[in-house]
């Protein structure tokens, strides 16, 4: 969207965390982005968020466990991924979650990007989307709350002139149940809840290479 509709709400660490501004309309449904620089090309990026084994838990404190659990092509899958709670507040009161979701990415072509072919940048760029859906393989699990991502994306960018990468990472997750309940009525505790999702782009940016 139109970058004049984002404005600069937090920094952590390397990460800057951008709110729409709801000017002329309504919020996208993802109304806060984080944005981070990586010393990676992007396909190294698309690469490590879509790892669902265990050494994606050195940067990713949502990230409990993972697998796919249906190959749709080459470049969609359905995975079935339990979050670490514990990275969440109200941990200790609430229910451990888990989500199902569809996952698609795409090479974006170079008109897209910030690639210069001319440059040695560091090839094209990537977008790598999730949403919730059904899957007969995989049905709620007895200790888990099902939570549902209304819409994750990653939106990875080749920096001319150079072998890094530019990440926008979007999220928008309900929790449901009584966190869920709680967060649908503060918009405070809403968006600590999604706090944890932003905060882990700090990491990507130390692990990727």
């Amino acid at each position: 969207s139109d970058a004049s509709a984002w404005r600069l709400r937090a920094v952590l660490g390397s990460v800057r965390i951008l709110e729409h501004t709801h000017a002329g309309g309504s919020a996208p449904l993802c109304a806060v982005k984080g944005i981070v620089q990586v010393d990676a090309p992007p396909r190294s990026v698309r690469n490590m968020v879509l790892e669902l084994r265990e050494i994606r838990r050195q940067w990713d404190l949502t990230f409990e466990g993972g697998d796919v659990v249906d190959s749709l092509s080459p470049n969609s899958d359905v995975a079935h991924v339990v979050l670490n709670m514990n990275a969440f507040p109200w941990s200790s009161i609430t229910a451990e979650r888990d989500v199902v979701v569809w996952r698609h990415w795409i090479e974006l072509p170079p008109d897209t990007t910030a690639a210069d072919t001319e440059s040695g940048a560091a090839g094209n760029g990537y977008l790598v989307v999730s949403a919730s859906t059904l899957h007969t393989s995989c049905r709620p699990v007895h200790g888990l709350h099902r939570a549902v991502v209304e819409l994750e994306a990653w939106h990875i960018l080749p920096v001319a002139f150079s072998v890094r990468s530019e990440v926008t990472h979007f999220a928008a997750v309900r929790f449901g149940g009584t966190l869920g309940a709680l967060a649908r009525r503060r918009a405070g505790l809403r968006e600590r809840l999604h706090e944890p999702f932003f905060a882990r782009l700090s990491a990507l940016a130390l692990y990727a290479t």
